[in-house]
């Protein structure tokens, strides 16, 4: 939801302040045309994401990234797909940098071409269910200032599958949870608190274990007794035998208070276990008074925690998604050809919003620390650049949306102005009304 936000865009397609300001002539109340023709464009890329219904692989490689700490995307004409860890390689530059991709998928044997079974040693007779399936490889590398990619299987290149997409729009997109310098492949989410997990899962295992002991229902009878066992075996509810309560027990495990220790520890280790995972229940200290100060306080801590996830995914998430959909858009006459060194795409969700909403959150306690002051206390606010610093902060661009100072002047002088002329009608009708009385 922070990524990707339903009913929102989150991207902004963004024109180069000189530029801009030679399409408009400086004028600022142009910017609102510039920005409803880039609007448009928006709303047909995220059009597009819906329509392809990327959002359920997107959801998978989340979860993926937080558990692996690596998953990769691939988009192509047919839409968007997801390779787990064990299905891919990718080697990276010291500077983290992609050099090389190579994807491993595995197919029927009734879904390939007779070339492709002939180069993997098979025939199109060979078909079956029985049939081992067929792995083939897609290799992308860097050249230069392009991508090159083919495929091959068992070794042969497959004819016809050579390529080459620009360095800067490749259909690849290698994720990382966490980037390590360095190191080829990310950290996972669930490795920083691998610790945690092991010992929960250990403590619930034994909690679990103890629970099942004690659950048995064993009733023992003393051998030297004068209760006979099949008595007590055979006999009904509300049942009379003869033999001697003293003769009769049940066995109990005694383990109570063990139980309790480990119990314990389980809850503080789930405690901090969901406040690791953003969970609402971590997110709040069990007491009866817990105010809303308080939870707003914690829960903005929290996410302050996934900043650097915000960052590493905006990168290799997010911007090459956006610019490889208007490739391919543009490639298919649905979007305008754009100049790519004046209009470029800038990420506005995840961490862009995560500092902007702590902004807004900070502008909305002022004026509610300020409201109980008092109208002069309000009096003292710069109201109009309030509300710029406002709409900033919600990522909306102001130039021509509010009234600069002089414009408001001008409103008031021609209201004045206005209400002068009405008042001198006003009058000039009260003094032909009093010559008529008069003349009357």
């Amino acid at each position: 939801m922070a990524l990707f936000p339903p009913n929102q865009s989150f991207f902004k397609l963004d024109v180069d302040r000189y530029t801009l300001m030679e399409l408009t002539g400086g004028d600022p109340t142009r910017r609102a045309e510039v920005d409803e023709q880039l609007s448009h464009i928006e709303h047909a890329v995220m059009s597009e994401l819906e329509q392809e219904a990327m959002r359920a692989p997107l959801y998978e490689a989340l979860r993926h990234l937080i558990v692996t700490g690596n998953y990769l995307l691939h988009v192509g004409k047919e839409g968007i797909k997801g390779f787990p860890l064990e299905k891919f390689v990718c080697t990276r530059d010291p500077e983290g940098r992609v050099k090389m991709v190579l994807i491993k998928e595995s197919f029927n044997v009734e879904t390939l071409d007779d070339d492709v079974l002939q180069l993997a040693g098979f025939s199109p007779d060979d078909a079956g269910g029985d049939s081992k399936p067929i792995d083939i490889y897609t290799k992308f590398y860097r050249d230069g200032k392009r991508w090159r990619t083919y495929q091959e299987v068992n070794g042969v290149l497959i004819p016809g599958t050579e390529g080459s997409y620009p360095i800067d729009e490749p259909p690849f997109m290698p994720l990382r949870w966490t980037a390590v310098a360095g190191e080829h492949y990310g950290r996972a989410h669930v490795e920083s608190f691998y610790g945690d997990v092991r010992a929960l899962e250990g403590l619930t295992k034994s909690i679990v274990d103890a629970a099942t002991a004690s659950a048995r229902l064993l009733v023992m009878v003393n051998p030297t007794g004068v209760t006979r066992k099949e008595q007590v075996a055979k006999a009904q509810n509300g049942a009379v035998i003869t033999g001697n309560a003293d003769d009769v027990q049940f066995m109990q495990t005694q383990k109570s208070g063990d139980m309790a220790v480990a119990l314990q520890q389980v809850q503080r280790l789930e405690m901090r276990i969901a406040q690791a995972f953003l969970s609402e229940q971590g997110a709040l200290r069990d007491g009866e008074r817990v105010t809303a100060e308080e939870v707003r306080m914690r829960a903005q801590q929290l996410e302050n925690t996934l900043g650097g996830v915000y960052s590493v995914l905006s990168t290799e998430l997010q911007l090459p998604l956006v610019k490889r959909l208007m490739s391919q858009m543009t490639k298919a006459k649905k979007l305008p050809a754009l100049p790519k060194d004046v209009v470029a795409p800038t990420v506005v969700t995840g961490l862009d919003a995560l500092g902007r909403g702590h902004d807004l959150n900070k502008y909305m306690q002022l004026l509610q620390a300020i409201a109980p002051m008092g109208p002069e206390a309000l009096g003292r606010v710069n109201i109009g650049d309030l509300v710029k610093r406002v709409g900033v902060s919600l990522g909306l661009e102001m130039d021509g949306l509010i009234f600069t100072e002089q414009q408001i002047q001008q409103q008031q002088a021609q209201a004045m102005e206005q209400q002068a002329q009405t008042m001198m009608m006003q009058a000039g009708a009260n003094n032909l009304n009093a010559a008529a009385g008069q003349q009357q």
